[in-house]
C-alpha cells in the first residue's frame, strides 16, 4: 500500500521487516498510559491484526497522557477499550483491531494469548504481569514489558521459555506502599510515550532479525532499557537468568501470590482477581464475622455491602473492592445509627486516616488484608451473623 512505501524503503530489508509486520498478531494487555500511545504507534506502522483488553473505563486523570481519549469519554465513563476502537479505527489502514473490556487473568491468560504472535504488557498490575510471563513461556510467545511512573520509563522483552522470565526481574511481590502507583506517585506525560516508543523500537529490532534470518532472541532481546523525562541518557544492562528462579527455574512455583489488588486510578476503588466461585463469596460473606453483608447477585455477579465496604465480584473471578460511597457515614448520619460492629467504626476511623492520596499504597494495603481476611475464610465453618440477602 502506498501509505507504508517509506518504512518498507528503510535499509536492504526494510520490504522484508514490513511484510513481516503486515503478518503480524498483536495483543496490547492494557489500554492506559503505555497501552494507549502504544496501540497508536502499532495502528499507523500497519501489524496486521491488534487486539486489546483492559476493563477500565475512561476518567479525568487519564487525559493528560492517555492520547486515544477526549473529554467526552470521560465525562461518559465509556470503556476503554470502546473509545480506544473508535479511534484506531479512525486511523484505517490494513490494521486489522478488535478489543473487549475485560481482564487478564490466569483463568483466560493462554486462551486471550495463544492466537497471537506477540504480546505487549501495558497494564499497571503486577500480577498480571507475572501471569502474562507464564503464559507466554508455555505457549512460546514473545513479550515486551513496558511500565512508566514519576518521570521515569522500563522497557524489557522476553522472548525464551527457559529464562530469563519476569520473575528473575522481579521475583518478590513488592508492598504496594513501596511500589506506588500513577495515583501515589503521578506520572509524567512523556514518560509512558517514551516507554511505548521504546517498545516499538524492540519490536523492530525483533522483526529486523527475523528478517535476516537470524534467531531474535540472540539479538540483544533481554535487555532492561530505562530513562528519565527531561535526559536524553538510555540506560541498559542485560537480563541474566536467575538458576533459583521460582518462575523458569528447576522448581518453578508459578505466578506468585495472586490476592494482591491494584488500585484503579482516579478511583477509590482497588481490582483483584481470586478462582473463588460467586457461591464461594457468598458463602465467605455469610461467615465473616466482623461485618454484616447485604448481598445481591444477578447477570453473572455479585454485589454486597457491609460497613463501609463495597465488593463487586464478576463471574470470570475479577473483584473490586472499596469504600461503599452510599454508606450512611459519608452521607453524614451518625456512627451509632449506622447499626456497625466496633471492627467496622475502627474501619471508617481508619479510613478518614488515609484519605490523602500520598498514602493510598498504605490504604491499598489495608484493603489487601481484608481481602484476604475474606478469601481464607473456611467455608465449612458456622456461619456468622450471617448476610443479608436482598
Amino acid at each position: 500500500m502506498e501509505r507504508y512505501r517509506r518504512q518498507a524503503a528503510v535499509g536492504a530489508g526494510g520490504a522484508r521487516v514490513d511484510a513481516l509486520l503486515a503478518a503480524l498478531r498483536v495483543l496490547v494487555v492494557g489500554a492506559g498510559g503505555t497501552g494507549a500511545p502504544l496501540l497508536q504507534l502499532l495502528a499507523r506502522a500497519g501489524v496486521g491484526e491488534l487486539r486489546v483488553i483492559d476493563p477500565d473505563t475512561v476518567s479525568p486523570t487519564d487525559l493528560a497522557r492517555q492520547v486515544l481519549y477526549h473529554d467526552v469519554d470521560a465525562r461518559e465513563g465509556r470503556p476503554k477499550v470502546e473509545a480506544a476502537l473508535e479511534e484506531l479505527r479512525r486511523i484505517g489502514g490494513r490494521t486489522r483491531v478488535s478489543g473487549d473490556a475485560l481482564a487478564l487473568h490466569p483463568r483466560n491468560a493462554e486462551a486471550l494469548i495463544e492466537p497471537f504472535d506477540l504480546v505487549f504488557d501495558a497494564t499497571d498490575h503486577l500480577p498480571a504481569r507475572h501471569w502474562i510471563d507464564a503464559a507466554c513461556r508455555k505457549l512460546g510467545r514473545p513479550w515486551i514489558h513496558l511500565a512508566a511512573i514519576e518521570a521515569s520509563w522500563t522497557v524489557i522483552p522476553f522472548a525464551s521459555a527457559i529464562g530469563p522470565c519476569f520473575r528473575c526481574y522481579s521475583p518478590d511481590p513488592i508492598p504496594l506502599s513501596v511500589l506506588g502507583s500513577c495515583e501515589t506517585r503521578g506520572v509524567l506525560p512523556p514518560a509512558p510515550a517514551l516507554a511505548a516508543l521504546h517498545g516499538i523500537s524492540a519490536l523492530y529490532g525483533w522483526l529486523q532479525a527475523r528478517a535476516r534470518g537470524e534467531d531474535p532472541t540472540a539479538v540483544e532481546w533481554t535487555v532492561i532499557r530505562r530513562g528519565e523525562v527531561g535526559t536524553a541518557e538510555v540506560r541498559t544492562s542485560r537480563l541474566e537468568r536467575d538458576p533459583a528462579c521460582g518462575g523458569c527455574g528447576p522448581a518453578s512455583e508459578g505466578a506468585p501470590d495472586e490476592r494482591s489488588l491494584r488500585p484503579i486510578c482516579g478511583r477509590t476503588r482497588w481490582e483483584g482477581w481470586s478462582e473463588r466461585s460467586l457461591a464461594a463469596w457468598r458463602a465467605a460473606l455469610e461467615r465473616d464475622r466482623t461485618t454484616r453483608w447485604t448481598v445481591e447477585e444477578s447477570k453473572g455477579r455479585l454485589r454486597a455491602r457491609g460497613g463501609l465496604a463495597s465488593l463487586t465480584v464478576f463471574s470470570d473471578g475479577r473483584f473490586l473492592i472499596g469504600p461503599d460511597e452510599n454508606s450512611a457515614s459519608i452521607r453524614g448520619v451518625p456512627p451509632e445509627a449506622c447499626d456497625r460492629t466496633p471492627a467496622e467504626d475502627a474501619q471508617g476511623a481508619r479510613r478518614a486516616e488515609l484519605g490523602r492520596p500520598e498514602d493510598r499504597g498504605r490504604e491499598t494495603e489495608d484493603w489487601e488484608a481484608r481481602v484476604r481476611a475474606l478469601l481464607d475464610l473456611d467455608p465449612c465453618s458456622p456461619p456468622s451473623r450471617g448476610a443479608r440477602n436482598s
